[in-house]
């Protein structure tokens, strides 16, 4: 199991999902006491986010259990990434203006 040290770019993200059609995953590694009180939206958006870069990332979001070590739990964390591919440069520039402003959740 390989751990995603940061999100996929594009073209990982095209060769993947073979031109958005199909699920891409990455597994994470998360601190089990990020997880606790969380808001579902606002999780969902950090781990989209740390896959593909967005929180507007994934579709049809699925996120799976795959381990634990210490403090760390192992998520799988899929999706399709078909509209991100679509409108990649208008969702990075967000995410940019985002991060510029100190908004990121």
């Amino acid at each position: 199991m390989k751990i995603l040290e940061k999100p996929y770019d594009r073209f990982q993200l095209l060769s993947m999902s073979k031109d958005g059609t199909e699920r891409t995953a990455g597994v994470l590694a998360v601190a089990w006491h990020e997880l606790v009180g969380r808001d579902q939206d606002r999780l969902e958006e950090d781990l989209a986010r740390r896959v593909t870069g967005s929180k507007y990332g994934l579709e049809d979001m699925g996120v799976r259990l795959v381990g634990c070590l210490g403090q760390d739990v192992f998520l799988e964390v899929s999706g399709l990434v078909g509209t991100l591919l679509d409108n990649y440069e208008e969702f990075m520039a967000e995410e940019a203006e985002e991060a510029g402003n100190g908004q990121r959740s």
